[in-house]
């Protein structure tokens, strides 16, 4: 399982792009990490890496954020821990979203683990007693 450690906050943005290298080609991206780890720091790095320029913060309260950006067409950041059920993922258009063949990246992921796509990155993020994440994932 591919690893990228990244020793502090200083180092995001360097992880982010090596991340967008080793993962080339994909563009769905279910992070499943406990609280605190670090999923929105990271994928707003990712975010910045991919030409978003004004970030929103975390989606957690609106489910959805959307960007456009100019090399990478529509990218999504998904925050699903406030949703109950795959019904309510339904009603948000979630099907139109990861099956658009645009970037997306989702937090909390469980609730709709049987309605992404093979070719979905599964993402873990470790947290050492130095504050370095280790982000790991599956091709």
């Amino acid at each position: 399982m591919p690893r990228i450690n990244i020793p502090s906050l200083a180092a995001i943005n360097e992880g982010a792009n090596e991340f967008l290298a080793q993962t080339a080609g994909r563009k769905i991206f279910a992070f499943n990490a406990p609280m605190g780890a670090g999923k929105t720091t990271i994928i707003q790095a990712i975010l910045k890496s991919l030409g978003v320029v004004q970030l929103e913060g975390s989606p957690t309260y609106g489910l959805i954020n959307s960007y456009a950006t100019p090399g990478n067409g529509e990218i999504f950041h998904l925050d699903l821990y406030r949703l109950n059920s795959t019904e309510e993922a339904f009603d948000i258009g979630i099907e139109e979203i990861i099956y658009d063949n645009k970037y997306c990246f989702i937090e909390w992921p469980e609730i709709i683990r049987n309605l992404l796509p093979t070719n979905t990155v599964w993402v873990g993020i470790d947290v050492d007693e130095n504050d370095m994440r280790t982000i790991q994932f599956e091709l």
